[in-house]
Order: structure tokens, then sequence, then C-alpha cells
């Protein structure tokens, strides 16, 4: 797949952005700015565009059934021998006739006749002619196939664009992950590689101490260890980095590495339940295509209906030019057709019958998606609950720590303490500062599928911006 190369100027832009940057290397990026990138450069939207056009000029198509069909042709037409009537073979037409009636005719005076007529007569058509004619056919009345065709038609391209908001809305749950995954995992390392400066710190102190017999061996071993903790912790946290942003690049359809500067939020109130679940109903893309599905499904029953009806159909035509041909052939005719079939095999009940479970499955399946929909809103707005109710306490338990680790190292300093206490202490307010951007992050993730599960995706830029977003930072 080819990659979107930014041009300079959205480089430029980009690099001057004014919101407060994250450490880190690569581009900084607005999730805005990100959101624009990545609907401009997706390939599944690109192909939706393709997609979209298709289904409109099969609209178009269905709406020419409705048009009357013009047509021109043209033919030469070379025979065996002329046809023609002499004046003998209508005597003899005339004779025989009379012969039915009763009527008994000499036969000399029938073989005078007949030889005195054959001097005279006219030719039907010529050993070789030629004609050029138009024709034209108007639909008069097709048992309601043309109204079908020109609704599915309609039907088909509504399909494809909940199609489209189907795509933006997972497109909206993908950048939220990997975005804000990416913030979160750079964090993790910032949060880490301050576990590790304190480590080294407090084995070279620990090392020193050690060697003026004030601590045991023990505790300088203790060190040791969980310094290679944290330096294997940060070595996953800088893989884990590194894999994010190569997934927000593929998002973002770029080879540049980027690198987010928006801060994740939690809300302060969000709507209810009962109102996303209405939502969902109202608006979830793929319960609209099911919708759109049971209503093709109901046009097909109007389609095999149709076949009960007889099709009827004007019809005219006329020569625009004939060559060889006699002066007595018409140059135009006008009329009606009328088809209709009798029996068939029972193939026309068979595809009606057939056309109505469809419709009974469909229906079937679409009460399963509702209900399937409605659970999934549940399910994410209790995350959404939980992981708001979770803050407070981490707020809390991070207040803790960092009071914690301030006496441990008062404490240590006047010999109360010993390293392991403050390593202790270090580790847990590391663990509390993750577990922070962690439920940041859940929070923001189950807001953007709780979104696209009610349809409403495009509002997620509309939460972040709000007086009700809190912004999270470790």
């Amino acid at each position: 797949m080819k990659k979107m190369l930014l041009p300079a100027f959205l480089l430029l832009s980009l690099s001057g952005s004014s919101v407060a940057q994250t450490g880190g290397d690569g581009v900084p990026v607005t999730f805005e700015q990100a959101l624009d990138i990545a609907v401009g450069g997706s390939p599944r939207l690109e192909a939706l565009k393709w997609e979209q056009q298709s289904a409109l000029n099969e609209r178009r198509a269905a709406m020419g059934l409705r048009s009357p069909s013009i047509g021109l042709t043209a033919a030469y037409v070379r025979t065996q021998k002329t046809w023609e009537v002499t004046g003998g073979d209508l005597a003899g037409g005339i004779f025989d006739e009379l012969g039915d009636m009763g009527v008994t005719i000499p036969d000399d005076i029938a073989g005078a006749a007949t030889g005195l007529l054959d001097r005279f007569g006219f030719t039907i058509l010529p050993r070789e002619f030629a004609t050029v004619g138009a024709s034209i056919t108007v639909p008069v009345f097709t048992g309601g196939k043309i109204n079908a065709a020109n609704r599915s038609a309609r039907i088909a391209e509504e399909n494809v664009s909940e199609k489209g908001r189907q795509i933006e809305g997972e497109l909206m749950s993908e950048l939220v992950e990997r975005y804000y995954g990416l913030l979160l995992a750079e964090q993790a390392v910032q949060v880490r590689q301050q576990v590790v400066d304190a480590m080294r710190q407090h084995l070279s102190d620990a090392l020193a101490l050690e060697q003026n017999g004030v601590i045991a061996r023990s505790e300088r071993l203790y060190v040791e260890v969980k310094l290679y903790e944290a330096e294997r912790d940060l070595t996953d946290a800088l893989s884990q980095a590194a894999t994010t942003r190569s997934a927000l690049s593929n998002t973002l359809n770029s080879d540049l590495a980027f690198r987010p500067v928006s801060a994740m939020f939690i809300l302060r109130d969000i709507p209810s339940v009962d109102r996303f679940r209405e939502w969902a109903l109202e608006n979830n893309p793929q319960l609209q295509q099911v919708e759109l599905g049971r209503q093709l499904a109901v046009q097909g029953v109007t389609l095999a209906r149709s076949e009960f009806y007889p099709q009827v159909a004007g019809i005219a035509g006329g020569n625009l030019y004939k060559y060889n041909l006699s002066k007595r052939m018409p140059n135009w005719v006008v009329g009606a057709g009328v088809s209709f079939k009798i029996f068939d095999g029972l193939q026309k009940e068979h595809k009606l019958a057939s056309a109505k479970n469809t419709v009974r499955s469909v229906e079937s399946l679409q009460v399963k998606a509702e209900k399937d929909i409605a659970l999934l809103v549940e399910k994410l707005y209790n995350e959404l609950l939980n992981n708001a109710g979770r803050m407070p306490a981490v707020e809390k338990s991070i207040e803790f720590a960092t009071e914690y680790l301030r006496v441990m190292n008062i404490s240590f300093r006047e010999g109360v303490s010993t390293s392991v206490d403050i390593i202790d202490a270090e580790l847990n307010l590391a663990a509390n500062r993750i577990e922070k951007l962690q439920t940041a992050y859940q929070y923001d993730l189950a807001l953007a599928k709780l979104l696209e599960a009610a349809g409403l995706s495009g509002d997620f830029m509309r939460y972040a911006r709000s007086g009700n977003a809190v912004q999270i930072v470790y």
C-alpha cells in the first residue's frame, strides 16, 4: 500500500502547534489534526467514494427503466428468388373458393381465364432489398417491476452511505485507541525512566552505605534487583511505545512517526444510558443497514409478485429509408403488446414464497441486532462509569504515595527507615501514576466505542473540547 506523505506546509503547521507537548520523538500532532489526516488518507473511505459513485450510477440506470427505449435497425436482404403474385394465382384462388361454395367453373373457361390473367401481377418482395428503420417501446404496465427496481437502487445507495458512517465510526475508535494509546505509552516511558533514575541513585547510595558498614549486603542486593526490574519495565515500555507509534502511523496512512500532544480527559457528566440506547436504535449504522436490508427484501417480494401480472408495452416503428421495396409497403406501424405467462412450472409461486421468507429472516436478524446493540451500549456505559468512578480513588492514592515517599526520604536521612522502604515507596508512586493514565485511557476508549455504537462518533471532539472535560496528566 502506498503511504501518504504529508506536505511541508502541514508539517510546519503540526510542528508549530501551540499545544503543550509531551516528551518523545516524532512530529507533534493534536488529536483533531490526527483525525483530519486519518479521514483524508483512509484507503477504506477512498474506496467507499467509488462504491458510492457506483451506487449512484445504478440508481440512475434504474430510473432509465421508466423511459422509452428507442432503437435503430438496418438490414440488407438477398433471397433465393423474387416473391411475386400473378393474376393466375389470384384467379386460381377465386375458382377454388367458388368450388367450395358449389359453383362449378368449366375447365376450358378456367384455363383460359388463368392464362389471360397470368400476364398481370405484382412483386411482393424483390430478390434483394435494404431498409433503415427506427423503433420505440414504452413500458405501460409492468406489475410494479420498475418501481421495485428504482426503490431497490435507492436503498442500495442509502446502504452505501450507512456503510460510510460505519467506517468513519470505526476509524474514530481506532484513532482514539492508537493516539491515546501512544500517549499512554510515552508517558509510561517517562514514569519508568524516573523510576530507573531513582533506582540508580539508590544503588549508588546503597553501595556507599554498605562500604561504610551502615547497611547489610542484602539491602544492597535488594536495590540491585529492583533496578534490574525497573530497567526491564522501561525496556518493555519503550517497546510498547514503538509498536503503538507504528500502529498510529498506519491509522494515519503515513510513513512519518507522530507524537500525540492532546491530553486524555474524563467528563464530569454524561447523558443517561437510556438516552444512549435511544440514540443507538435511531443512528447506529449497522442497525440502519439491517433495516435497509429488510426494505430491500420487501422490494424483492414486490419484484416476485410482479411476475403474476401481464406486461404491457406500447410499440411504434417506421422506415427511415428503404431500397428496392414497393411503395405499397407501409412506412410506419403503432400498437401495443401484452405478454403473460400462464404456466411456468410454479416458478413464480416458489420465487414469491422465497422472497417472503427472506423478509422474515431479515426481520428476525433485526430483532437480534437491536438487542445486541442495546447490550453493547449498556456494557460500554458501565465501563465508562467504572473508570470515571475509579479516578478519584487513584488520585487519592497518588496523593498518599507522594506524601509517603516524602516521609520515607526524611526518615531515611534520619536513620529511621531503610532503603528498602524508599524503593517500595518509589515503586508504589510509579504504579499509581501509571494506573491513573490507564484509567483515563480506558475511559476515552470506552467513550469512543460508546459513541460509535450510538452512531455519534462525530461528537467525540465536541465532548473533548467541552467545558465538561477534565484533562488527565500523570
